[in-house]
């Protein structure tokens, strides 16, 4: 549901005598419904941006009225996720020049270039929900920062909430003294060293062997199905077993 919230000139503006032809018609959604290829139409919008935001908070003005009244509330509805999808797939070029141009993101190994895409995929969606083009601003201007401002948060919280495995919790040989014990830990954290995991796929298997946790538990805790947490934790075991093969302390 689009946030409903708007300033008295706004509401001045969309309440005035003749408003669905002043911000409709310049986007040619005056005298038509937009078929399916208005909302995934890529192209940029140009000297249209504007209006098109005009149009868009317009719109979900007309939303909030049609849910006071229950008056073609579908319609309005159908029409806000319409405008929305086609500010969107307009301006999806700006994560990717983000992505291209960041410094910071070329420097985080250990998040993918994924959680980057989805982070600001996120952003898109809210800075186009809450641009106000009233105020003078660009759009990029204004939701380049936002997708920015996602990659230092996915990267500040996958190195905050990193877990490290505990190898001192390692199945030690029994034949193994105290000596050989803490020779057989040292060289199984070398192995994870070396190994190189990213954070995700150590906090998944820390919360797998060591948390007890199902693959259900840990798709939820990172918003991810269990076939998807299945093939990450996979990859680490693999991961670690050449490193482990490698070192006849371990094998």
């Amino acid at each position: 549901m689009p946030d409903l919230r708007f300033n008295k000139s706004q509401i001045r503006r969309f309440k005035s005598k003749g408003a669905v032809k002043k911000y409709l018609d310049p986007v040619g959604l005056f005298d038509k419904v937009p078929g399916r290829e208005f909302a995934s139409n890529n192209s940029q919008l140009g000297k249209m941006e504007t209006p098109m935001f005009e149009a868009f908070h317009f719109i979900k003005y007309r939303v909030r009225k049609a849910q006071e009244d229950g008056k073609h509330l579908e319609f309005w509805l159908n029409l806000f996720s319409v405008v929305r999808n086609r500010l969107i797939t307009a301006n999806i070029s700006l994560i990717y020049n983000c992505i291209r141009k960041s410094r910071f993101v070329a420097r985080q190994d250990d998040v993918s270039r994924d959680d980057f895409v989805s982070a600001g995929n996120m952003s898109l969606i809210l800075s186009v929900e809450g641009f106000d083009p009233w105020k003078g601003a660009r759009f990029s201007t204004y939701a380049c920062r936002a997708i920015v401002n996602s990659f230092c948060k996915v990267a500040y919280d996958r190195t905050r909430h990193a877990a490290c495995v505990d190898v001192s919790q390692f199945d030690v040989p029994e034949e193994c003294n105290d000596t050989n014990k803490d020779l057989y830990i040292e060289r199984a954290k070398a192995a994870l060293d070396k190994a190189k995991l990213t954070p995700r796929q150590r906090d998944i298997l820390a919360h797998r062997f060591y948390g007890d946790e199902t693959l259900a538990q840990v798709g939820k805790r990172y918003n991810r199905t269990k076939e998807r947490v299945r093939q990450i934790e996979t990859q680490a075991l693999q991961i670690l077993k050449e490193y482990l093969e490698d070192d006849k302390v371990l094998a």
